[in-house]
């Protein structure tokens, strides 16, 4: 029997950068993974969660196990990528000299 999911195509960088990680941590081809995809969908658990985590980590975006579970999808993921990623703003003190 084989099983045939609708594959909505990736829109952002972020999405991109989660489906990648999901297809190497699950062993998935990419082209499985869409926007509306769910982690569990394609075979994780909370073993492999915590693997992919960690794999996002080392990338530089932050999102916690406890949300990947809950969120599911790379969409609703990537959203959460996205509003970690926005520019800080700095601003610089006001430095008078006499």
């Amino acid at each position: 029997m084989e099983v045939q999911f609708d594959v909505e195509a990736l829109e952002t960088e972020s999405q991109r950068v989660i489906a990648q990680v999901w297809a190497e941590t699950l062993s998935v081809s990419l082209d499985l993974i869409g926007r509306n995809t769910s982690f569990f969908q394609l075979g994780g658990d909370s073993v492999s969660a915590v693997k992919a985590v960690s794999r996002c980590r080392k990338l530089g975006f932050e999102i916690s196990v406890a949300q990947l579970v809950s969120l599911q999808t790379v969409r609703r993921c990537a959203e959460i990528l996205d509003l970690k990623q926005e520019p800080a703003i700095t601003v610089w003190p006001d430095v008078f000299v006499r």
